[in-house]
């Protein structure tokens, strides 16, 4: 905490950078202090987690290391030159240098691996940010939910509803996001139930309960519970009620969820530095897939976009669940975003298209166009559009990474009325 400090010329020029807290960890080679490395925060003032430092640890130690990796490419540099220059007929000399060259280059190969993990470190940090972010509009929605509930739902129901509403989202596993076309179908199927089995009741309100019957996953095969709600005296309450507690129960279900994926991330890490298999291949449906990302963004598509999901619930690839994840991830924050400028409320469209032989998931957006010179450059690793708003030119290049990875294929159309990412994995 900045303000913790003693006053100092270090405190005035931190705080001229508005920094609120910072954490920073030396460089050691050995028992050498070769410099610092850490984070600040310039929002708020922030503890640092155990892990957050753990990461930076492991980053300081690598930034010593290629460092190292220099000095060694210098010095079998020299040592050739060395070799070269050494007279022929001494021989001892001659195998003292190139024992010790082919022990350079051993140490050489030992750093490859640190190397490697300084190139993906970077994207480490954009990985983290994906769950992490989950986890803080998860919570967000828990509290928009709670508000609603607390400030008039709640205290409009009966005990009875109270309890009844608790007991169904604790004993139900239930889907909240379903796409447009079943939304559409399922609505139909209660109008036309309701207007017989309830004639005195005018079309607009059987149009009003037939939606929110569906958006509260009432089954039309539960006629005892419909029979329930309509017949009460505040049904409009009650099934908004049945809603905001089922819909708090994914959200903390999605905060879980994503924890996980943040431990995975880690994992992956550890893994690669043990040299065993980060990850294997199983079957991923891919419903379920986007549907877990949909859950991950409720908060911003409810507030900001009108959202249509018709993935056929039947598909499935062989692939990488996690890593999968990350690419719907990207590729919906990146839609979401683009959609903040606009006059109109955005309009998100994701839908599954299936031949013979492959999948294709179009993701479609009526944000801004992407001009034609520089479709192809967005896939680029720190190519970005975002300015210094919020992009770190990662997210794309790790769509791409991942669709490769599965053997897929991505292509982008673009126009001023909307803008469709198309993925499609062979079957």
């Amino acid at each position: 905490n900045v303000q913790e400090l003693p006053h100092s010329r270090f405190r005035e020029l931190i705080e001229l950078q508005e920094i609120k807290s910072l954490i920073a960890l030396p460089m050691m080679d050995g028992a050498k202090c070769v410099g610092f490395v850490g984070f600040d925060s310039v929002k708020s003032i922030r503890k640092f987690s155990e892990d957050e430092r753990n990461l930076l640890q492991l980053y300081a130690q690598m930034l010593v290391n290629v460092g190292n990796r220099t000095d060694y490419i210098k010095q079998i540099e020299q040592t050739k030159q060395e070799i070269q220059e050494i007279n022929s007929s001494l021989e001892i000399s001659v195998r003292e240098k190139t024992e010790k060259n082919l022990e350079l280059a051993k140490s050489i190969t030992d750093q490859e691996k640190l190397v490697t993990i300084g190139e993906i470190s970077s994207g480490i940090a954009h990985d983290l940010n994906t769950p992490l972010g989950a986890i803080k509009s998860g919570a967000e929605s828990i509290r928009y939910t709670l508000e609603n509930l607390f400030k008039g739902t709640i205290w409009k129901c009966s005990s009875d509803q109270i309890k009844f509403a608790c007991n169904r989202a604790v004993e139900s596993d239930l889907e909240l996001f379903i796409g447009g076309l079943q939304q559409r179908k399922e609505k139909t199927m209660f109008d036309n139930y309701l207007s017989i089995k309830f004639p005195s009741i005018s079309d607009e309100i059987i149009s009003e309960l037939s939606l929110n019957l569906v958006k509260a996953r009432i089954s039309i095969s539960e006629e005892g519970v419909i029979d329930q709600i309509v017949n009460s005296s505040n049904r409009f309450d009650f099934l908004d009620l049945i809603f905001h507690i089922q819909m708090t129960r994914t959200f903390v279900d999605t905060i879980l969820s994503s924890t996980d994926r943040a431990t995975n991330v880690i994992n992956d890490l550890r893994s690669f530095i043990k040299d065993q298999k980060n990850s294997s291949k199983n079957k991923v449906n891919l419903h379920s897939n986007i549907s877990t990302v949909l859950n991950i963004f409720n908060f911003q598509l409810k507030n900001r976009v009108d959202l249509f999901f018709d993935v056929d619930n039947t598909l499935n690839i062989i692939g990488f669940d996690i890593k999968l994840f990350q690419l719907w991830s990207n590729l919906i924050k990146n839609a979401i975003e683009s959609m903040d400028d606009n006059a109109n409320r955005g309009q998100l469209k994701i839908y599954s298209v299936e031949t013979t032989e492959t999948i294709t998931i179009h993701i479609e957006n009526n944000g801004p166009e992407i001009p034609r010179e520089i479709q192809d450059k967005i896939f680029e690793k720190f190519y970005t559009t975002k300015g210094q708003k919020n992009g770190s030119g990662l997210g794309l290049s790790i769509v791409k990474n991942v669709i490769d990875e599965h053997n897929g294929y991505v292509q982008v159309e673009s126009n001023k009325d909307r803008t469709i990412f198309s993925i499609m994995f062979n079957k």
